[in-house]
């Protein structure tokens, strides 16, 4: 196969590129975004200020397809340790029970994984990160998707085209304009909100573990 478009140069579009530049000759992921050269938060990933880590399959799963970067990560100021040996989980008051679990976390912010990230697929041969490009449809022919149109009306040619705009996707709509019926939608609601605040951390803190988790419950809704 010849030619692989990317919708979005998210942590999903990014990682898609990485593999699939095993299969196709060009990879190209276009992004609506002007893509920031340092690692700074940016309008497209409105999470990226909040708190992050990596779980152990996600952390194994990027190393496989960017060997090595976890190594990156951690030389730039990440951290990484066994998610149970090293955090403290706190359930109805009580700490529940520590050992070692084979599985290794790493704690790093959005800005430099995303960063990291962009700066490995870029680099791999066929791969081109294209920013400020905004796609407004489908190509298609016989039946097929055949590649994109751009919002200035240029067309790129594809041998498969993946969407990873996230909740912005328009690929519903576009598949709708080509006379396909739209993938049905499933919808589950949660009430949930989240924030993060930055504190300075002092030497000796937690006693080297890197993460405290205090799971809230009805009885007891406010975390202590």
């Amino acid at each position: 196969m010849d030619h692989a478009v990317v919708i979005g140069a998210s942590m999903a579009g990014l990682l898609t590129a990485a593999a699939l530049h095993r299969r196709f000759a060009t990879v190209t992921v276009l992004d609506r975004d002007t893509l920031p050269a340092v690692d700074v938060h940016r309008r497209g990933t409105a999470q990226s200020r909040h708190a992050h880590g990596l779980l152990a399959r996600g952390r194994e799963t990027i190393e496989e397809l960017l060997p090595g970067i976890t190594a990156e990560l951690l030389a730039q100021g990440a951290m990484e340790g066994d998610l149970l040996r090293r955090s403290r989980h706190y359930h109805a008051g009580r700490m529940l029970a520590r050992g070692d679990s084979g599985l290794i976390g790493l704690l790093v912010s959005r800005p430099l994984l995303e960063g990291q990230v962009r700066r490995r697929v870029s680099a791999l041969p066929g791969v081109h990160v294209s920013p400020g490009k905004v796609v407004t449809g489908l190509l298609s022919r016989d039946g097929r998707v055949t590649g994109v149109r751009l919002a200035d009306g240029e067309p790129i040619p594809a041998d498969l085209v993946v969407d990873a705009g996230g909740r912005a996707s328009r690929t519903p709509l576009w598949l709708g304009e080509l006379g396909y019926r739209p993938p049905e939608e499933e919808r589950v609601g949660i009430d949930l909100r989240y924030g993060t605040r930055e504190f300075r951390r002092g030497p000796g803190v937690l006693n080297g573990d890197l993460v405290a988790v205090e799971v809230a419950e009805p009885e007891s809704p406010a975390l202590s």
